[in-house]
């Protein structure tokens, strides 16, 4: 099953087309912290002072891969399914790496969190 992401999720995670791989591997951490633990504002602000640009855009991109590795892990999409759902991002073949090893981690964390949801 494809992934359909809308403009807005769209554009958010376009800015990760223009920052080092490594920082997209940080914005994955993150991602993956605020599903766990929730919301910490300071993260996004110390992060954005790092890369010289707004609060907002940080936010918005550690937003836009949360949703996307939720969405993910809630509709047990296949890796092929993955790559196949981000192949219309126009991320490079290093950036599709890193954010499926990111999704990967991701559904193993947030999948039992879906499955004991499911019960109530």
């Amino acid at each position: 099953m494809l992934l359909i992401l809308d403009d807005e999720h769209k554009e958010h995670l376009s800015f990760l087309t223009s920052v080092d791989v490594a920082v997209v591997r940080e914005f994955c951490r993150i991602a993956m912290e605020f599903i766990c633990k929730g919301d910490n504002p300071k993260v996004y602000q110390s992060a954005a002072q790092k890369m010289s640009v707004s609060v907002d855009t940080v936010q918005h991109g550690v937003q836009g891969l949360m949703y996307l590795l939720t969405e993910c892990a809630k509709l047990m999409v296949t890796e092929l399914d993955f790559q196949d759902s981000i192949m219309v991002l126009g991320f490079s073949e290093e950036l599709k790496a890193v954010l499926l090893e990111g999704g990967l981690e991701g559904c193993a964390i947030v999948e039992p969190i879906f499955c004991g949801l499911e019960t109530f």
